[in-house]
């Protein structure tokens, strides 16, 4: 029987025929998150953390008008690639639906729109690509840019998209749009039927050297509990001419249901440059892993460009992973288990890795029965790169960052048009990286003090990121997750499938933000939304190597007991000398309480707290360790 949790149904709520809406709060409960800059650090790769927001680039990042859509709904899933770069000609491309007002060429909101940049993003045009007929209504698009010949001539390379329509009111058709990149625009288009009540091609495009291009669709029905079908199938384009057929359909079907006792349903794919090996993956709980396990990293892999798929079970059970108790915390049978949940996203790199990121908790236990529960005292909400090779599974993993906040659900007064059509929204973890695959990158958005300004909610995301060489001349170098703006108002972003190489190891991360400042003030769920490019975003993979030589490594527990009427004992320990201190401050900010311990060496150190020095309320004692800071909320009865 496939048994299936909540945080998986929400799914099918998320894109049933009748709602467009967003949901992101997916877990049966909101999760507690520890409100810091994390220092915590997996050994298999050591990492000094995100940045102190004195090193963001807020400074030379500014907002460069690119479009307008229709409404938000264009930019409803972070799977959806819209975003594309073409490093041989120098195009970026953003594929969105059109505000009628804003194109002329447009017949509704459902048209599609090639927004471009040939200087970096300094300026935008556009080209009409699907302009509507009134009748059938595409939806979601994401897009791709064809240059398998290395032209340098932006006219030469073919643009396309894909995407989910409706006609008559039903969820019944895919698209399939492309045509030269030049003006007028002669595109071709094919609407194909849906294989199930809801088929949307709108999960990762990709372009291989070997001439291929690939769009997955999930096909899934419910009972109502669980799932009874959940196929994720394969549709890959060829050259035509002057445009991409995808034949008269897909070409190969993943079933995520028959090897898998959990499966959460979130998925995406990612190919490697050459086109030698694509993957599908997504998270759950394999049959070989039950009772051994809680939701790992689920891959398939196909090496026949997308007609069969092979799923990794070897070396794929992450379950006490070196590393992995610097991470977590134990669970009630002794184990470190990782639980894998939310959203995922990934990249293939130079070697034929995929290297995968999500979501991760600490799971409470290998029981089958609640193997999806997480740990108690667990307060962290992390994400984790973990490197998976076709051969031998999981070869190692990555602590980036704990995150700052959790999601945005659509019931939350922070939704986009909050109210009965509100719009939520979760991380949105994307990747990019460099076409010879050396480089790769993750960006998330998240909210710095979240849990004392938004109830701890992702209200006012800024942009992270963390990228990681394999380039020989920086494979030693251990990068921190760098918080690049502090502005606080970059919802529903994207990435580009490709970074922009600015010279040696400086490259520019190209993100655009929906919906501006006003607008989410002001906006219902129909109204159109701004797009903007977030110019100045670059990431030096040479840099971190001094300060993960020097940065001092802190453990910081939870006061206990918490609340507290006497007296409570804070746990420190560090790995290293470094100056240690600590500071209470009220629900206001203003501090109430410090102590100075001074220069103190390596080791375990405790703070005790007397609740006769405070009165009765809500406090967040901030921890320093050297340049570091974890900051804890306390409870004073």
């Amino acid at each position: 029987m496939k048994k299936l949790v909540l945080f998986a149904l929400a799914l099918t709520v998320v894109i049933g025929v009748s709602a467009q809406k967003r949901s992101s709060n997916w877990a049966a409960k909101k999760m507690p998150v520890r409100k810091e800059i994390a220092n915590d650090y997996a050994p298999t790769n050591p990492n000094p953390g995100i940045s102190s927001p004195e090193n963001t680039k807020d400074g030379d990042v500014s907002l460069v008008y690119a479009g307008k859509a229709g409404n938000i709904y264009y930019a409803l899933l972070e799977e959806q690639r819209c975003m594309s770069y073409d490093p041989a000609t120098n195009l970026l491309q953003m594929i969105h639906r059109a505000d009628p007002e804003t194109y002329p060429e447009a017949n509704d909101n459902g048209a599609i729109v090639s927004t471009q940049s040939l200087d970096n993003g300094a300026s935008w045009t556009y080209k009409m690509m699907l302009p509507g007929d009134g009748q059938e209504y595409t939806r979601y698009p994401q897009g791709y840019i064809y240059n398998v010949e290395q032209n340098t001539d932006p006219e030469s390379v073919i643009i396309g998209a894909t995407g989910p329509a409706h006609q008559g009111g039903s969820w019944n058709k895919n698209f399939f749009v492309s045509g030269l990149n030049v003006d007028p625009f002669n595109e071709s288009h094919v609407f194909f039927d849906m294989g199930c009540s809801f088929e949307a091609t709108r999960y990762g495009d990709a372009v291989t050297d070997d001439g291929y291009v690939y769009a997955l669709s999930g096909c899934f029905e419910d009972d109502g509990s669980q799932y009874t079908t959940f196929d994720i199938h394969t549709y890959r384009g060829e050259l035509s001419g002057d445009h991409i057929s995808f034949g008269t359909g897909y070409a190969g079907t993943v079933n995520a249901l028959d090897p898998t006792t959990y499966w959460w349903g979130t998925f995406s794919t990612a190919w490697a440059q050459d086109g030698s090996i694509g993957y599908v993956f997504g998270v759950g709980l394999l049959n070989d892993f039950a009772g051994q396990g809680a939701y790992n990293p689920i891959v398939w892999k196909s090496t026949d460009h997308g007609v069969t798929w092979t799923l990794l079970t070897e070396g794929m059970n992450m379950v006490d992973f070196p590393g992995l108790e610097d991470v977590l915390v134990m669970s009630d049978d002794g184990h470190y288990i990782p639980l894998f949940k939310g959203g995922v996203a990934g990249t293939v790199d130079a070697n034929g890795d995929l290297q995968f990121f999500s979501e991760c908790y600490s799971g409470s236990t290998l029981d089958v029965n609640n193997c999806y529960i997480p740990a108690e005292g667990d307060d962290n909400y992390r994400l984790l790169n973990v490197t998976i090779n076709p051969e031998t599974g999981i070869t190692g993993f990555n602590f980036i960052a704990n995150f700052l906040s959790y999601d945005v659900g659509s019931d939350s007064e922070f939704a986009y048009a909050a109210g009965a059509n509100g719009v939520g929204w979760n991380h949105r973890i994307q990747t990019s990286r460099t076409r010879d695959g050396l480089n790769y990158f993750v960006v998330w958005g998240d909210t710095p003090n979240a849990e004392t300004l938004y109830n701890g909610e992702n209200a006012h995301p800024d942009l992270f990121v963390w990228g990681h060489s394999i380039d020989p001349e920086y494979t030693t170098w251990n990068n921190p997750a760098v918080q690049l703006t502090t502005e606080g108002y970059y919802w529903f972003h994207y990435v580009s499938n490709q970074v922009i190489p600015l010279g040696g190891p400086l490259f520019k991360i190209p993100v655009t933000e929906t919906v501006n400042q006003v607008e989410m003030l002001t906006n219902t769920d129909l109204d159109p939304v701004t797009i903007n490019f977030v110019d100045g975003l670059t990431y030096d993979v040479s840099v971190g190597v001094e300060e993960a030589v020097n940065n001092v490594h802190m453990e910081v527990g939870q006061n206990q007991p918490n609340p507290f009427t006497g007296i409570s004992t804070i746990n420190v320990s560090l790995d290293r000398k470094a100056d240690l201190s600590l500071e209470v401050y009220n629900t206001i900010g203003q501090r109430v309480y410090s102590v100075k311990k001074g220069k103190v060496n390596a080791g375990s150190y405790l703070f005790q707290l007397d609740a006769n020095d405070f009165e009765s309320g809500i406090y967040y004692y901030t921890v320093k360790a050297g340049e570091n800071t974890v900051t804890k909320k306390m409870i004073v009865k």
